[in-house]
């Protein structure tokens, strides 16, 4: 699952997701995008406030996990 779907899966905005992990909501725009990607430590707090619905390495490594799905 990604962010964008995680935020309309439980009602959030993109914005009070970024505030809850404590970023800018342009880098969470970003990470949706696949322009940038989080530091480790960002994508630990991601998982963990999802409960691991948005997995670490799906964070880390997309490309990895596109292969996996396709």
């Amino acid at each position: 699952m990604d962010i964008k779907t995680y935020c309309k899966a439980q009602s959030l905005s993109q914005v009070k997701f970024a505030e809850m992990v404590g970023v800018s909501d342009a880098y969470i725009s970003q990470i949706n995008k696949g322009i940038r990607r989080p530091g480790p430590d960002l994508a630990f707090k991601i998982e963990k406030l999802t409960n691991g619905a948005i997995p670490r390495d799906q964070l880390l490594f997309p490309h990895l996990y596109k292969q996996e799905t396709q």
